[in-house]
């Protein structure tokens, strides 16, 4: 017990980042929620773009800028998984042009 609190003592910058990324991370180790701007997918791309789901001039987007999520991120997220599950190495994407480095 006394060198578990040496430990604490001496590393404890360490000890408050793993307990704050805990608290942060609880939703998702815990619920299985994953961070996702669902505001943009509805307030900013068809077919929801034009629904206005209660608002009056549509759904407000917070932060139009992290628009490559619904490009760019979900499509790579999806190869990854893909190819982790086929037991392969997902070191090229073939599907970017004429392929790509991808980690």
């Amino acid at each position: 017990m006394r060198n578990i609190l040496v430990f604490i003592y001496k590393n404890w910058p360490l000890v408050v980042i793993f307990i704050l990324l805990f608290i942060f991370g609880l939703p998702f180790f815990r619920y299985g929620k994953i961070p996702f701007p669902g505001d943009l997918l509805v307030g900013a791309y068809y077919p929801w773009f034009d629904y206005k789901w209660g608002y009056i001039t549509g759904v407000p987007v917070k932060n139009p800028l992290i628009s490559d999520v619904f490009s760019q991120f979900v499509p790579w997220k999806y190869y990854a998984i893909t190819a982790l599950k086929q037991f392969e190495i997902p070191l090229w994407d073939w599907s970017i042009f004429n392929g790509m480095p991808f980690m």
